[in-house]
């Protein structure tokens, strides 16, 4: 029988390490699963907060959009119809009346309105909250206000009132689940910046009309008015911005804040209808109804004539209240017509633009201040009796653009002393306001001032003589001594074979120094001592004092060293009580201030009542007093060029109260009418 003999090894003790293993395994596994249900728990956390996030964000973009579709149902609500009118809140703004959010945009009701008569109803709110009651008001300040925008540079704001959203459960309660507001702007208040003017290269390769056209259309230079960002930006790169958000790409970049600090300002988006706000639907486009002679009576309440040239066909009127535009003036038969502007549209029918003068030709006495078109259809003055409610004595001609005047004296030496003389330097700008070539013609301008001047001369021996003079009595021309003994006079100057280029602006003085009164050219320039002069006697009908021995009918010598100012000036002298004094029957019509333009035609333009005779205390235009400096008589002889007095006259405009003519209908380019006042 064999024994079995055991023997310990290594492999033994191995076998009895491993047998630890399973506990670990498990351990490791528990642990496992308690980090991924610890993980688990936590995502599930996370879930329920997110899913709660995201249902109050998708109720909030619900309430948005809700508030969107009842702005946009408000607005084609109240702005949707045809008659409509839509602005900003700050046009109630009344002298120091202040609206709290001038922003708000309303809209007006404007069915049966027109342009003398105001919408039947105020406005209605374009911002939330416009349907509840009371309605919001944008001139009431209110701290309950949702800020919906707000300008970074000056912090100004628009706010609207918040709007609750309830619902009600299955038992009746009523709970707030949300809020909303909104404003609606107005893009048809706002300029475009994504629209620029055409360039050309070569501007003198563009048709004549297209350059004067161009003229007059906005710049991109514009922009820099409104804040130094848009500095750099170019023509080329206006058309390219798609919203005011990509103006950062031209303007420096988003700091600028650009479309919030222009918001109410410009926009890239502004469109608009040719809507009728007063009747409804499209309005009418009317620029061939002169061309179709049966759209006249349906649209113009007038029927064209057959008879008549050009420019001078008067319409037979049919419907007064169509024919004129003005309702205060449509009884009496006058004002605003379509046959103003039929005839002076037909004017571009003409084939030679030499010049047209007045046909009939004017009637009136330049010198009436009291005539006005629109107040009086036929007004006589002695055997002759003016109507033309319709404009048939269309001229084309130069416009009177720029009336200057200077006045400067001087003194020449002679025997006794210096004589002192007077110069009168006149500056006349002329203008071409079409779009053709007027050929070269020969101007006689009329121009007659009736000035004051009162004059303070200190002579070495401390005499002091203070000497008035009248413009309207130096230089008296002959057959022109004006009504009974009271003078009146004019000078004449010759403009001789000048053509005007389409727009072209000229201006012309004097080109010799001639006696005042005496007719004189104009040259093309500004500068130079050419002027009108008169040599200055000791005129005044017993108010001046010439030294002992003198006439009053005797030049104005005084002595060496003798000192000389001008005290006190008028440029029209039935400004100062002297003149009354002097000439105690004067009256208005006596005046001597008056402005010609004549041809060998006919007069082109007459002007009258050049002045305003005063603003409450206050003489216009200004007089001068104690303004003047104070010259010895060798200092006055000396090349002195500056005036001492000058006095720039422009076109008065319907912006003065109680004015009965309208600048640009009756005072318009063509300076046809019959005595328009300055």
């Amino acid at each position: 029988m064999k024994t079995l003999i055991l023997k310990q090894s290594g492999a033994s003790s191995s076998l009895f390490r491993k047998r630890g293993f399973a506990l670990i395994v498990t351990l490791s596994l528990m642990i496992l699963l308690t980090v991924i249900a610890v993980g688990l728990l936590s995502l599930s956390s996370i879930s329920l907060r997110s899913s709660s996030v995201s249902n109050a964000q998708m109720i909030a973009r619900a309430n948005a959009k809700m508030a969107m579709i009842i702005a946009i149902g408000e607005l084609q609500k109240q702005a949707g119809p045809d008659q409509r009118v839509t602005a900003e809140a700050s046009i109630l703004a009344k002298n120091s009346t202040t609206i709290a959010q001038p922003r708000w945009i309303g809209a007006w009701d404007s069915a049966g309105a027109n342009t003398e008569t105001a919408p039947t109803s105020g406005p209605k709110w374009l911002v939330s909250g416009s349907a509840t009651t009371p309605a919001p008001d944008p001139a009431k300040p209110s701290s309950d206000l949702f800020v919906i925008s707000k300008n970074p540079v000056d912090n100004t704001t628009v706010g609207v009132p918040r709007q609750t959203i309830t619902t009600k459960n299955s038992a009746g309660a009523t709970a707030t689940t949300g809020r909303y507001a909104y404003w609606v702007s107005d893009e048809g208040v706002k300029a475009r910046v994504n629209v620029a003017a055409p360039t050309n290269p070569n501007p003198g390769s563009l048709p004549i009309a297209e350059r004067i056209a161009r003229s007059v259309v906005s710049q991109s230079t514009a922009l820099n008015k409104a804040g130094n960002e848009w500095t750099n930006v170019t023509a080329e790169q206006m058309p390219h911005l798609i919203s005011m958000n990509s103006t950062s790409l031209v303007t420096g970049g988003a700091a600028n804040n650009i479309p919030k600090r222009y918001q109410h300002d410009l926009t890239a988006d502004g469109y608009g209808l040719p809507v009728d706000v007063s009747a409804g639907g499209f309005k009418k486009d009317i620029s061939t109804i002169f061309d179709d002679p049966t759209l006249g009576s349906k649209y113009l309440g007038a029927n064209f004539t057959t008879s008549g040239s050009v420019g001078k066909m008067p319409f037979i009127v049919t419907d007064p209240t169509k024919f004129y535009l003005m309702d205060p003036y449509t009884a009496k038969g006058l004002g605003p017509n379509w046959g103003i502007l039929y005839n002076y549209n037909d004017l571009r029918r003409l084939t030679n633009y030499t010049l047209l003068s007045n046909s009939p030709p004017f009637q009136s006495n330049v010198r009436i201040r009291n005539w006005a078109p629109y107040d009086k259809s036929s007004t006589k003055y002695g055997p002759d009796t003016y109507t033309d409610t319709q404009h048939q004595n269309s001229q084309i001609g130069p416009v009177l653009s720029i009336l200057r005047v200077g006045y400067r004296l001087s003194a020449t030496p002679t025997t006794g002393g210096y004589q002192l003389r007077l110069h009168v330097k006149p500056i006349i700008g002329l203008w071409n306001p079409y779009n053709v070539k007027l050929a070269a013609n020969n101007y006689t301008i009329i121009w007659a001032t009736s000035s004051y001047l009162k004059l303070k001369i200190s002579e070495p021996s401390g005499s002091i003589r203070e000497p008035k003079l009248w413009l309207r009595e130096i230089a008296l021309n002959t057959g022109n001594a004006g009504s009974g003994a009271i003078p009146q006079n004019y000078s004449s100057m010759d403009i001789k074979n000048v053509p005007f280029e389409p727009g072209e602006f000229r201006s012309f003085t004097v080109g010799s120094s001639v006696v005042l009164g005496n007719t004189n050219e104009l040259l093309p320039k500004l500068n130079g001592r050419e002027a009108f002069f008169s040599n200055l006697t000791w005129k005044g009908g017993g108010t001046n004092t010439p030294p002992s021995g003198k006439k009053p009918t005797d030049p104005m010598v005084v002595p060496a060293n003798s000192q000389v100012s001008i005290s006190e000036m008028y440029f029209d002298d039935l400004q100062t009580p002297d003149t009354k004094k002097r000439w105690p029957a004067i009256k208005d019509e006596d005046t001597t201030s008056y402005f010609i333009i004549r041809t060998s035609a006919g007069d082109l333009c007459r002007f009258s009542d050049m002045w305003i005779r005063s603003n409450g205390t206050t003489p216009i235009p200004e007089k001068f007093v104690g303004l003047f400096p104070t010259k010895t008589v060798e200092a006055l002889a000396s090349n002195v060029t500056d005036p001492d007095a000058s006095w720039e006259i422009g076109l008065r405009t319907s912006e003065e109260s109680g004015r009965t003519l309208r600048n640009f209908v009756d005072s318009n380019p063509r300076a046809v009418v019959m005595n328009p006042r300055w």
